[in-house]
């Protein structure tokens, strides 16, 4: 028998190793972006979207700097996808030049980065390249359960204003036509439209506020659409059922 160890059989890789991602090197203070990359290319929903739907992803749009950013980004990811073999690092640097296209805060290089905001502002950058509008159908079904979550958490209804104002000003818009034939030809308003895209069906969310007004009492909402939202740490430890469970959103942004 052969006594180096060197000449003995090699132990089979185990399937944890072989399905371990690539990794990414490090060029200076780019640990935030590693970070953040390395926990999107571990996200199955998002990386099956990107292999079926390649072709969708390469469609020319007005956004140019999404479609460059998406361009790179689904290239970055595919080649993170855990091989039979090992392979060597990969170098980030056409995502790290683009990171500091995104944001001002991004601009200056070598000098080290917030995580998360790298994480919204690429999420972003990839969202208004792949967006569409919602369909009748989603736009009903999204109301229905932002509606629905706001009357539990405050017993109130939800007032959408965008859409309030719209109506009220394509009802004015026919009294006058109505009224004078020099306002039949003027243009509707313009519709809210909401959209959605992978990067919003995965992971945005839509944060819904209301400030009532001491004096008058008119309540103002508002929707704040959000990738990465920011909560404090618990001074306590909370038991799970304090918190309501949140599901998919189906289409159109987070609940």
């Amino acid at each position: 028998a052969c006594a180096h160890a060197a000449c003995a059989p090699r132990a089979p890789m185990s399937d944890e190793r072989r399905n371990t991602p690539r990794g990414l090197v490090n060029l200076g203070n780019t640990c935030y972006l590693n970070a953040a990359v390395q926990a999107l290319a571990a996200c199955r929903p998002l990386t099956e979207y990107i292999n079926y739907s390649k072709q969708l992803l390469k469609l020319r749009t007005t956004h140019q700097q999404g479609e460059q950013l998406t361009e790179i980004f689904v290239r970055l990811l595919s080649d993170l996808q855990p091989a039979p073999a090992p392979a060597p690092a990969l170098s980030p640097s056409d995502m790290v030049q683009m990171a500091r296209t995104l944001t001002p805060a991004l601009k200056e290089p070598g000098v080290q980065q917030d995580a998360e905001e790298f994480l919204s502002a690429l999420l972003d950058g990839v969202h208004q390249h792949t967006k569409r509008p919602l369909s009748d159908r989603e736009l009903i079904d999204l109301k229905a359960r932002l509606t629905a979550r706001w009357r539990r958490c405050t017993g109130l209804e939800w007032q959408d204003e965008a859409q309030l104002a719209y109506e009220a000003q394509l009802k004015a818009l026919r009294g006058e036509a109505g009224r004078s034939k020099a306002h039949a030809g003027r243009p509707p308003p313009t519709k809210p439209q909401q959209t959605t895209s992978m990067m919003s069906d995965l992971f945005g969310g839509e944060l819904l506020s209301a400030v009532t007004c001491q004096g008058c009492g008119k309540a103002s909402y508002t929707v704040d659409p959000f990738f990465a939202l920011s909560l404090p740490v618990p001074s306590r430890r909370y038991a799970r059922s304090e918190f309501p469970s949140f599901g998919s959103n189906g289409g159109g942004g987070g609940e």
